[in-house]
């Protein structure tokens, strides 16, 4: 059971330092300028794509990020950058992905858990 609590309490940790971490970013858009090939992986392959940041207080004229697959030229994403000095951006759909796995993890050990709990040799008396 200590296992679960610790789960549980893990995932909703790195939850929190996500959200507040995003919390800090400025967010706005990027118009993808290119996509070259970085690494294979199971799921897809991953591409380090660069572009024009803006956003409705300033502009970043080249930043880079990750993304799963390659994008068109002219495509545009929502992404987030610390400031105008920052030249990483961080796609917008991550946290929400981080969100959902993080919650919904937490959400099943949270059944497991009580599960564990609930099972009959817990509540005989000796």
């Amino acid at each position: 059971m200590a296992l679960l609590v610790a789960g549980i309490a893990g995932l909703l940790t790195i939850e929190a330092r996500g959200w507040l971490h995003d919390r800090d970013q400025q967010r706005g858009t990027v118009t993808v300028t290119s996509c070259t090939f970085l690494t294979y992986g199971r799921h897809g392959d991953t591409y380090r794509c660069g572009g024009a940041f803006e956003s409705p207080g300033f502009t970043v004229p080249a930043v880079t990020f990750s993304n799963l697959g390659s994008l068109d030229a002219g495509s545009k994403v929502e992404a987030t950058v610390s400031g105008p000095g920052d030249d990483t951006a961080e796609l917008v759909s991550e946290g929400f992905w981080r969100l959902v796995v993080t919650v919904g993890g937490s959400g099943v050990l949270l059944v497991l858990l009580i599960a564990v709990w609930r099972l009959p040799w817990r509540t005989r008396v000796g």
